[in-house]
């Protein structure tokens, strides 16, 4: 359904080109696709079944968690990233062009992608543009060396990557280095090249409600759910000095309303088709889960809390210097007495996002030419 309100929208828009990659493939494509994968699925797991010495972390065997994993990547997830793959290798087969740029990084399924880019008779330089909010806890963001290792021949030892990087800041470039070993140029953030975020909000009317914005990304969703449930009913006395922005990730945005309006039909959120930075200016405290959004909050001067779940992978930074609950009671307590301070802006600025300068597109064209 997003998908299909994307192409409509493109649609719309008569000076913009697009191509639908998926329509050049043939059906005997898609029958070759499905046919060898079923093909590996059964030599994969006779080795598996063979070999029961494979998955020890730690000297724990986690074998019984992880062979369906494995296995449950054969029934739809290889289909699909081959069949987006020889469909873009179809697609640029017929084209000479220079620059092949995607913001998909090493997103999972992204590799195959690589190697068939590369396979092309007129080969392009490829581009990765870092887009989101990476740290070593996001394991297709904290890859191994030695699977990149530039004296094997990339596409067979060593895996297929992009010619050269683009990333926001510091932090990320840091980690980046420890296993990429091509070229990485720091370039800031192209949103904000759009969305102005260098300016500081002006200081809250103590007076006026306390206006709470909740953002949720993808994988976060039930957790802070839970918890804005328990937090409407402890404050069914007073909820009038409160009110509720709610602007979830954008992949995600229609489902996680329905959910939420479902889940806590006694309160009223504000559903605005405002960006999340944009509504986050004229809130006082932003509740997240592991989204970037928390130091967008804390550059404009708006104090966050991240709900952790400690039954759930971490996956953000926990040194990061935004409040952190690991329980509702400490929830609640921080959201009644409302004095969290946010981190200092200019440490999240360099530390993060190079600069704020609005240059990042100049930087970005310099890279590419």
């Amino acid at each position: 359904t997003e998908t299909r309100k994307n192409l409509i929208a493109l649609r719309k828009k008569k000076n913009i080109d697009y191509v639908i990659s998926n329509s050049y493939l043939r059906f005997s494509d898609f029958f070759k696709i499905y046919i060898l994968t079923i093909y590996k699925l059964f030599f994969v797991w006779r080795f598996c079944e063979k070999n029961n010495n494979l998955f020890f972390i730690n000297k724990t065997n986690c074998g019984t968690i992880l062979k369906p994993l494995i296995y449950d990547s054969f029934c739809g997830f290889i289909q699909s990233s081959l069949i987006m793959s020889l469909s873009l290798r179809n697609f640029l087969s017929k084209k000479k062009i220079k620059n092949f740029i995607t913001y998909s990084e090493f997103n999972p399924g992204l590799r195959s992608v690589y190697y068939f880019v590369k396979k092309l008779r007129f080969k392009p330089r490829i581009t990765a543009i870092h887009h989101g909010y990476a740290n070593e806890n996001l394991l297709f963001f904290n890859h191994r060396k030695q699977e990149f290792n530039l004296k094997n021949i990339e596409g067979k030892n060593c895996s297929p990557m992009p010619d050269q990087y683009l990333v926001q800041g510091n932090q990320f470039k840091r980690l980046l280095k420890k296993y990429y070993p091509k070229k990485i140029n720091i370039i800031g953030c192209l949103k904000y090249d759009l969305e102005k975020i260098n300016k500081k909000r002006k200081k809250r009317d103590i007076n006026k409600k306390i206006n709470i914005i909740i953002a949720p990304s993808i994988g976060d969703k039930e957790d802070i759910l839970d918890y804005t449930k328990r937090l409407s009913v402890e404050i069914k006395s007073e909820i009038e000095n409160y009110k509720f922005f709610l602007s979830p990730h954008p992949v995600i945005k229609n489902e996680t309303i329905k959910l939420f309006k479902r889940g806590i039909p006694s309160l009223h959120f504000n559903t605005s088709n405002k960006s999340t930075l944009e509504l986050t200016k004229k809130c006082d405290i932003l509740i997240c889960g592991f989204s970037i959004v928390a130091y967008e909050a804390a550059i404009i001067g708006v104090p966050s809390i991240r709900i952790v779940n400690l039954k759930s992978p971490i996956l953000f930074h926990m040194k990061d210097e935004i409040k952190k609950v690991f329980n509702f009671e400490d929830f609640i307590r921080e959201i009644k007495e409302n004095k969290i301070k946010p981190p200092k802006r200019e440490k999240i600025i360099n530390h993060f996002f190079f600069k704020l300068d609005g240059k990042s597109y100049k930087r970005f064209w310099k890279a590419v030419r």
